[in-house]
């Protein structure tokens, strides 16, 4: 019965090698053209190799941790830069020498003069060091900075905050300074003075600051931050074997492992690093493709399938790699789990699981620190696969999965923390909020598994569950129409869940299949035996040909029924197949009887086409038993298991499964399902009391 699906998949070898053999280019293409080191270390482990030495001169580079400090604390410490305007000054000090003596001086115009030549001279030097907004003034101080940076003509000068006047302050020097000199130190009466030449008028600020200069300045002190501190010269030993990798150590071998990838010859060098990529990578995906062979043909079957799971894992690695070229973003925020989450939602754990595994442990040649990057990433993968279960059942659990995911994360990284020793400082609430951000990420993205649900044609978990509610429109109609049938699919659908639980098929699937295989009654119920309730049946006033023909059309009508509701096209292939190429045996005998013409099978016969799948022939055999059984007068094991037998035969005879992908041993195990069933269906009761 599986020679047929043998033979499909033949013809389909050489696009689905196609296929990975793309899958295998891009990942390769996307992978870092830089060596692997080839020693794995960590903090906290033994140093499991020979005695290491220098082999050349490098620096120690500081760590991330160390430059991000060293950037954070110069952008605290920036000097803000203020431009000086002297033009703002000297329109101050044109308009005080234009201003007339006022008439409410009690001194002479030459006096007067004099003192405004003094005032010109007091606020020319004031200008010179810069008046600063009241604003301004205020936001250098709260932030204390000591000094602020002066663009003056194109020249910068370092000038102490002190030294700064505000319009406030300057008023009050020149006051004080015009009191000391011309009113005998009474300040009452030079702030007269002052007001009645409205000194405030002559005093305005000609320091602006400059947020782009100081931007600047920022980027360049930052830039010229070191990234290395101290050197280790060539023969000098880095490491014994045996020796515990402490942070000193650590740095120092990170320091080796960048100066490495940086010698790195792009010479012939690189045509083996690139056939070693692509032995890795087609090697793994080379196992993908036996796994989905051995034990998940239909992904096989399906380029859709195959296409989607092939997407995930190019797409995952291309993620990674672009959030390691991403400056100051840690590797950490990858929301790696969506991967496993949505092939979860359309595929089984194992397929899930497996695909995960490959992503991860081609993602660590990219990541830094590849051993801790795929702890990190394991755990919480597997418990995002395993949160996924049952995820439409309840509309908080997408929450509650992220949420279980993101503890994980959490307890994966202090463990790793715990493990190395690493000082428990403000990077590690760094990186608890990057933690955080990749959980927010894989929440926003789990938003578009509808839309991968549509674009590839998938029916997930959460539609067939949807579908087989017995409260959908469609299902309420038929309970109404044609009650009979409506039980009767219920019967059949709880037949072939059991036996699809048993031999690893789609329940769910299988269980919409079977709501819905004979929605078609619904046009002509009163044809159809068990919605007849009296004795009357409306065949006896037909030809046995035309019975034929109302009976074989309910699958069509049913074809157009579910596609005008638009159920899955999975769906509707139940519906196409459960009677497959079968005749409609009890009028075709009674034509027989009758007829001289030759050639009336077609009359009498299904369209099909045959069940393809072992969900579509469980259907189609629980179907015929669970409609045969109806017409049992005595239910014991003995009658039951002897019209299962005879059922199942007359199929398999008729050649109706030899397109299924169902073995002998599957169906030896359904039969036995069916016949389980049955008798929990048909058992007898205890008879009540009258």
């Amino acid at each position: 019965m599986k020679i047929t699906t043998i033979n499909l998949y033949r013809r389909k070898l050489p696009m689905l090698i196609l296929l990975f053999a793309l899958a295998s280019a891009a990942i390769v293409l996307i992978l870092p053209k830089t060596p692997k080191f080839k020693m794995e270390y960590r903090i906290g482990a033994p140093w499991l190799h020979d005695d290491l030495y220098a082999t050349f001169d490098f620096p120690i580079y500081k760590s991330d941790a160390e430059l991000f400090a060293e950037r954070s604390d110069l952008q605290a410490r920036t000097t803000p830069m203020f431009r000086l305007s002297m033009r703002s000054g000297a329109l101050s000090m044109n308009s005080l020498m234009a201003q007339k003596r006022p008439e409410v001086m009690k001194i002479s115009d030459e006096t007067y003069a004099f003192v405004v030549e003094y005032l010109e001279s007091l606020l020319r030097s004031i200008y010179s060091k810069g008046v600063m907004s009241e604003s301004e003034f205020a936001m250098v101080n709260t932030k204390h900075y000591g000094k602020v940076m002066v663009l003056k003509e194109g020249n910068a000068e370092l000038t102490p905050t002190a030294e700064v006047f505000t319009v406030s302050t300057a008023n009050s020097y020149v006051i004080s300074q015009l009191a000391l000199k011309f009113f005998d130190s009474n300040l009452s009466r030079a702030k007269n003075f002052a007001g009645s030449i409205d000194l405030d008028a002559f005093i305005k600020p000609n320091l602006e600051y400059d947020k782009k200069a100081t931007a600047q300045h920022q980027r360049d002190l930052i830039n010229n931050i070191s990234t290395s501190n101290g050197m280790i010269g060539e023969g000098q030993k880095i490491i014994s074997k045996g020796e515990v990798v402490n942070e000193a150590t650590f740095k120092v071998l990170e320091s080796l492992k960048k100066e490495t990838e940086n010698r790195f010859s792009y010479s012939k060098n690189i045509y083996f690093l690139f056939i070693g990529q692509l032995l890795i990578v087609g090697g793994a995906l080379s196992l993908l493709f036996l796994f989905l062979y051995g034990y998940r043909r239909e992904v096989l079957m399906s380029y859709r399938a195959t296409v989607f799971i092939l997407l995930m894992i190019v797409g995952m690695v291309a993620l990674v790699a672009w959030v390691v070229k991403l400056p100051g973003v840690n590797i950490l925020i990858a929301p790696l789990v969506i991967a496993p989450m949505f092939i979860r939602t359309f595929y089984d754990s194992r397929v899930a699981f497996f695909s995960y595994n490959i992503i991860v442990l081609i993602s660590a040649f990219i990541a830094p620190n590849s051993f801790e990057f795929v702890l990190m990433n394991y755990f919480p993968g597997v418990v995002a696969i395993f949160t996924m279960k049952n995820i439409d059942r309840w509309v908080g659990r997408i929450f509650v999965s992220v949420l279980v995911i993101f503890l994980t994360y959490i307890i994966a990284y202090f463990a790793l923390g715990l493990i190395k020793d690493t000082a428990f400082d403000s990077q590690v609430l760094w990186n608890v909020l990057w933690l955080a951000a990749n959980a927010l990420l894989v929440l926003v993205a789990y938003q578009f598994a509808y839309l991968l649900e549509r674009g590839f044609g998938f029916l997930s978990d959460a539609s067939l569950r949807e579908l087989t509610d017995t409260n959908q429109p469609l299902l309420r109609e038929l309970s109404e129409k044609a009650p009979g049938t409506f039980q009767h699919c219920l019967q059949v659908s709880n037949l072939a869940e059991a036996a699809a639980n048993e031999v690893g098929g789609n329940p769910l699937l299988i269980r919409a299949g079977a709501l819905y295989h004979d929605i078609g009654k619904m046009v002509n119920p009163g044809y159809f035996t068990e919605n007849q309730t009296s004795s009357f049946n409306p065949h006896r006033n037909l030809e046995p040909d035309e019975s034929a023909m109302i009976i074989i059309r309910h699958v069509t009508e049913g074809i157009q029924i579910a596609r005008k509701h638009r159920i899955h096209p999975k769906v509707v292939n139940f519906i196409k197949t459960h009677h497959g190429t079968t005749k409609v045996n009890f009028f075709y005998r009674m034509y027989l009887e009758h007829a001289k013409e030759q050639d009336i099978d077609e009359r009498f016969t299904y369209g099909g086409p045959r069940p393809t799948s072992k969900e579509e022939a469980i259907l189609m055999l629980a179907d015929g038993v669970e409609a045969a059984s109806r017409s049992l007068k005595i239910y014991s094991p003995e009658t039951i298991g002897k019209l299962v037998e005879d059922i199942v035969k007359m199929k398999v005879d008729d050649g109706q499964l030899d397109k299924a992908d169902i073995s002998l041993n599957e169906l030896t195990v359904v039969k036995e399902t069916f016949k389980r069933k049955l008798l929990n269906i048909y058992h007898s009761r205890v008879e009540y009391p009258k």
